[in-house]
């Protein structure tokens, strides 16, 4: 839940998908919507989940590791 809640909030996502076996999960999918997460916890998973480097610096750095 606190995914989907964290995904919400981000202004780069459109749309988020969620699938659910149960009723169960879907309740708690949808309570994902109201959730409001704390500023400090926003940052915190932004911190993890930020990359090194974007898809294309990183691969045209390994490609072209032995040319320098």
């Amino acid at each position: 839940m606190v995914a989907l809640a964290w995904l919400l909030g981000r202004d780069e996502v459109a749309t988020v998908i969620v699938g659910a076996c149960s009723e169960a999960q879907r309740a708690a999918n949808l309570q994902a919507a109201e959730l409001m997460l704390p500023a400090e916890l926003r940052q915190q998973l932004d911190r993890v989940s930020q990359p090194d480097l974007p898809y294309l610096h990183w691969m045209q750095r390994f490609r072209d590791r032995d040319r320098f």
